[in-house]
């Protein structure tokens, strides 16, 4: 039998509440990170996070305005078609996900379907007429389904390796998150899918009710990430939806040509778009980070795969939500989502920042003097706020986690990237 071990900070009922939520509170940005360390089966750890944190994770639901769109469609004939084809393709190549995810919702008494529906998101919402790039969705207010943004930053200069990222929601789910500690070893029934299950350890930030590994993490391989959303017109149903692609990330290994193998997902492909940026420690010449963009390929069974290698001579590159390097099969949603990415990416010229430290990271990320533009993501009249901001410091090998403006906050979590004694003895300090 598995031995269990929680470990979890006891402000976490305070995040929110279920019973008593209003708009003063969704306004508010909490200062601290619930953690969970569990170990067991997929569906053992699944079981554990649904029932720690079903109080965040009801909520969340609760606040997630296009859940209701997003249930509707699925009652159609088309969606429901959707939907099948979507659970049956991924169940096929990742059961062992499938089972986690049913045990989030058991633990956290939520039905299965709303959680794999949000995993979906726009995916259920396509029809399926075809034009030159394949599916695409209802016509819709796009606005109201882009929850998810990033400004991310890869410095790989002679004396500093970092990866900085802002994760953006929607101001109404901003509080709904957790860091989950995990140490899974499958049962038989659990290794049933096309791709190989292992044993996996791993720590991830994780969007409140669905699978780890989207907002990225580090393993025990020595593999660090982060995950850009991509927003397109193209979408596939009959393919494997991105969320469960990152999640098949907290289980590779520090190695380019598995995460390639991986991310094409040869015989299906990915159905949405995303950017992963990475890097590796504790390896041989790990002094590499790469930016990999996964694009659906247009009625080809594997997605398309550009990967953009960053040397150590290389003072800084910023990324956003769009493709730079892949030409994509359809541009994004809107004309006005994309020049918003590229006048992001414009402020990171335009401040002309030396970036030799992590201070030097927290200062680009924090940035919000420009109310039209800002990095840092806080005015009244965007619909998205910065939730999390973090860097990974690959030299000091650390992982630091802010949940206010890091310009005029501390962080409030400091984990080590070493799984040395992580999983039963985590290393982290809180302010």
């Amino acid at each position: 039998m598995a031995t269990f071990h929680y470990i979890v900070i006891l402000l976490i009922f305070n995040v929110v509440n279920c019973s008593n939520t209003n708009n003063d509170q969704l306004d508010k940005t909490a200062d601290f990170i619930p953690i969970l360390n569990t170990s067991g089966s997929h569906y053992q750890i699944g079981f554990d996070i649904g029932f720690t944190f079903q109080h965040i994770i009801k909520d969340f639901l609760n606040n997630y305005d296009t859940l209701t769109r997003f249930e509707k469609a699925a009652k159609t004939t088309q969606g429901k078609k959707n939907y099948i084809n979507c659970l049956e393709v991924t169940e096929m190549f990742f059961p062992q996900y499938i089972i986690e995810l049913k045990g989030i919702a058991i633990g956290a008494d939520v039905p299965f379907e709303k959680l794999f529906l949000i995993h979906m998101n726009e995916l259920i919402m396509t029809n399926n007429k075809k034009n030159d790039v394949g599916g695409y969705s209802e016509s819709y207010d796009e606005s109201e389904t882009r929850h998810f943004e990033n400004s991310t930053i890869l410095v790989n200069s002679s004396n500093k390796r970092m990866i900085g990222s802002n994760v953006d929601v929607r101001k109404k789910t901003k509080n709904h998150y957790y860091i989950v500690n995990a140490h899974i070893i499958p049962t038989d029934h659990e290794r049933s899918g096309i791709f190989s299950t292992q044993e996996e350890k791993w720590s991830s930030l994780t969007y409140a009710g669905m699978l780890s590994g989207y907002m990225g993490g580090y393993n025990y391989h020595g593999l660090v990430y982060t995950v850009n959303t991509i927003y397109t017109k193209a979408l596939f149903p009959e393919k494997i939806p991105r969320v469960f692609l990152t999640r098949a990330l907290l289980a590779s290994k520090a190695d380019l040509t598995e995460i390639t193998e991986l991310l094409k997902n040869s015989c299906v492909g990915t159905a949405e778009a995303f950017t992963v940026i990475f890097g590796f420690i504790n390896i041989k010449d790990s002094n590499l980070l790469f930016k990999m963009e996964v694009d659906p390929r247009t009625f080809m069974s594997i997605s398309e795969i550009k990967t953009k290698t960053i040397y150590n001579v290389t003072p800084s590159l910023f990324y956003t939500n769009r493709v730079i390097y892949i030409q994509p099969i359809s541009e994004l949603k809107t004309i006005e989502g994309w020049k918003a990415c590229e006048v992001r990416e414009k402020q990171h010229d335009n401040l002309n920042i030396k970036f030799t430290t992590s201070n030097d990271v927290t200062r680009l990320l924090g940035n919000n003097f420009s109310q039209s533009c800002q990095i840092y993501r806080d005015t009244d009249n965007d619909p998205l706020h910065t939730m999390i901001t973090m860097v990974f410091d690959f030299d000091n090998k650390t992982w630091t986690i802010w949940t206010k403006n890091p310009n005029i906050s501390s962080p409030v979590l400091v984990l080590s990237l070493e799984f040395i004694v992580a999983l039963n003895n985590p290393t982290w300090y809180i302010n």
